[in-house]
């Protein structure tokens, strides 16, 4: 992965202090996850992606994390129920947006705010939630059976690249 990222432009120059960061970051992921990601890099990234990118990138594609657009939308879908009738359990929604709703304040707080200020708290809360180290079990055992073909591909990658 670090061949790859070298490659790329940054205003970070490249050296091996740089290089030791993002392996120790990346040290316990597994080496599909890690292969899919150069892939996905080298075919979708105009510049380096810095760790905390390829971290959100990697959850995002393993983690079967929403992303925050589409969390904030299922999350304004039930606010908009539960204001009429109540029942927040009505929905069959992504295990991560209770506490993405928890951290932002709660069902109740956000049905009262305004929708700019609900957007506002449900972004931060967002970044809370996903950004928590442990999603990073995603990364370093990945969901087999959900993600098999995207495994295969990055095995595949990490061999041709190791060959």
């Amino acid at each position: 992965m670090c061949a790859v990222l070298s490659t790329l432009p940054s205003q970070i120059k490249w050296d091996d202090g740089v290089a030791s960061v993002y392996m120790m970051c990346m040290k316990d992921w597994d080496d599909r996850v890690v292969g899919a990601l150069m892939r996905h890099v080298l075919l979708q990234c105009d510049f380096r992606p810095t760790v905390a990118e390829l971290r959100r990138m990697g959850l995002q594609m393993f983690g079967d994390i929403p992303t925050k657009a589409q969390a904030l939308n299922e999350i304004k879908k039930v606010i908009t129920y539960w204001a009429s009738n109540r029942d927040s359990h009505a929905f069959d929604i992504h295990a991560c947006l209770p506490h993405i709703v928890k951290v932002a304040g709660g069902w109740s707080t956000l049905g009262m705010t305004t929708s700019e200020k609900a957007d506002e708290l449900l972004s931060e809360a967002y970044d809370i939630v996903i950004g928590r180290v442990s999603m990073e079990s995603y990364l370093i055992h990945p969901l087999e059976h959900k993600m098999k073909d995207l495994l295969e591909s990055g095995a595949v990658t990490v061999k041709a690249i190791t060959e």
